[in-house]
């Protein structure tokens, strides 16, 4: 991985090579059906696994048995958008974001921030000039989403791109006018919000909706709170605790001032930092299906991925169906809206290693807890943990290949049913799921193999003599482009450390 220059003349150098190398490969594309291989569904390239014995490792996918539809991937615009939303050359890489040329995501979250001036850099935070965001809400009370016109800018990109069917507005701390500490950060004890600023911060919240709704925005929710179990005290970010008891008063409130302005925006609640929290995940999911001011006007429970392992999530989602059964009421379902890769000793980690944590906690969201949408948190960043590293002098890019494992799913199985997948001898090591298209003329398995050695298996449930187009992200590869394509009578040897997604058409 190299790092690639934000140079208008460079990236136009490269985009004529590659219309050049386009051109060339149609070119030849004739001669590739005869020499290699090509069918009448347009499978070509190489054949990787002729030679590939079936073995007694199997996964083995049900299509009859069926879960839930993936609806979405995204990622969101925090902090950078803000801090470098003025850079030209972030066109090419919101293209490799957001269209079929990179990993195609359809969901893009926009930070609404609480007030520059006395953001974290006001007095005793760490130097970071993108965390301190400024606010819509002007000194005379009206709106004005110009405040912030780095990330206005990013957000005018990529929605002309066409592809972003969700847009959320997400909020990090109420305006500092309405905090307690005069801050965008928190108190020691208690919520930053002020006792008499309830009905101020629920009409801001419908403000914030309403502008950008009218600045032909199609915003589909509101997500007012963000791991409100934290005190955000230590001043590095925007942030404000909330008790669940507040969460549940304010979502009340918010939602009368959507309704009353008949404004098409759901609120996405409560955004918490732990699946495993039962105060703030279990005991707050039952709350807000027992509130008939609430569940009747949200569509799912918004949580984040860190801190959990697959029993956790099973756990979760099996007290989701338990409550909803005990009300006899549909489920929410669960949208994992925030994870990075990073630990507390996120120096120790390779970016080898960060690439199989993300490959694990997609599989686990989508296995266990059955999600249907799924967001990274930080698109851009100085650090590893962000999908796209950035450098300042000279301003400068790279792409980190936990980006592409995300394409491993967003770029094929939005709008697919997850159907049941059943190991036979899977090596420990090796995890798989598998996806219906609405069709149901293709599935799509996406395996993982965590492991450092090779390893083989075979695909099952597919009909006899199918074939797949293979795309596969390791250290040093990427699902950019199909690597070739695999028989299904045959096995197939998973490389070390990989994320491998196989397309069937049926």
């Amino acid at each position: 991985m190299t790092f690639v220059p934000f140079d208008g003349g460079l990236l136009m150098k490269n985009f004529m090579e590659n219309v050049k190398s386009v051109l060339a490969l149609f070119l030849s594309g004739a001669m590739l059906c005869t020499t290699v291989f090509c069918d009448n569904a347009g499978i070509s390239g190489k054949h990787l696994n002729p030679d590939v014995d079936v073995t007694d490792a199997v996964l083995r996918a049900d299509k009859n048995i069926q879960h839930q539809i993936v609806r979405e991937f995204g990622v969101s615009g925090c902090w950078w958008s803000t801090g470098i939303g003025d850079r030209e050359s972030l066109d090419e890489l919101l293209n490799l974001c957001f269209t079929e040329r990179g990993i195609a995501l359809n969901n893009y979250r926009h930070h609404i921030g609480a007030g520059r001036d006395e953001g974290p850099l006001a007095s005793d935070a760490r130097p970071n000039s993108w965390r301190a965001v400024p606010t819509p809400l002007m000194k005379d009370g009206t709106m004005d989403i110009t405040a912030d016109p780095n990330s206005l800018r990013i957000l005018q990109k990529i929605n002309s791109l066409g592809t972003v069917d969700n847009i959320t507005l997400f909020i990090l701390s109420p305006p500092a006018c309405m905090t307690v500490n005069g801050k965008t950060y928190g108190l020691e004890t208690g919520s930053n919000l002020k006792p008499d600023a309830y009905d101020a911060f629920a009409a801001y919240c419908a403000d914030v909706a309403q502008a950008y709704i009218n600045a032909g925005y199609n915003i589909k929710y509101i997500a007012p709170f963000n791991e409100p179990q934290w005190q955000w005290e230590t001043a590095y970010q925007e942030g404000c605790h909330f008790t669940p008891d507040q969460l549940l008063q304010l979502s009340k409130m918010i939602i009368s001032e959507l309704n009353k302005r008949q404004l098409p925006v759901k609120i996405s609640i409560n955004e918490t930092a732990q699946y495993r929290n039962r105060e703030y995940t279990h005991l707050f999911y039952q709350s807000m299906m027992e509130e008939p001011e609430i569940y009747p006007y949200v569509d799912h429970f918004a949580a984040h991925a860190y801190d959990a392992d697959k029993n956790t999530r099973a756990a979760f989602f099996n007290w989701t169906r338990t409550v909803a059964g005990k009300l006899n009421q549909q489920p929410l379902p669960v949208y994992q809206t925030e994870y990075a890769a990073w630990q507390q000793q996120d120096n120790l980690l390779t970016l080898d290693d960060r690439l199989m944590m993300t490959a694990r906690t997609i599989h686990e969201d989508l296995s266990y807890l059955n999600v249907e949408s799924w967001g990274y948190f930080t698109l851009v960043g100085y650090g590893p943990n962000s999908l796209v590293q950035v450098s300042d002098a000279p301003a400068q890019y790279r792409i980190l290949n936990h980006f592409w494992v995300i394409g491993n799913y967003s770029k094929f199985i939005k709008g697919y049913t997850r159907i049941e997948v059943e190991p036979e001898n899977i090596p420990e090591e090796v995890v798989g799921s598998a996806y219906l298209s609405p069709d149901r003329k293709k599935m799509v398995f996406v395996v993982i193999n965590e492991g450092q050695k090779k390893q083989t298996m075979t695909l099952k449930g597919i009909p006899n003599h199918s074939m797949a187009r293979v795309w596969e992200t390791t250290e040093t590869s990427t699902c950019e482009r199909t690597k070739g394509y695999m028989t299904a009578d045959n096995g197939y040897i998973l490389p070390p450390r990989s994320v491998t997604t196989f397309v069937f058409d049926l």
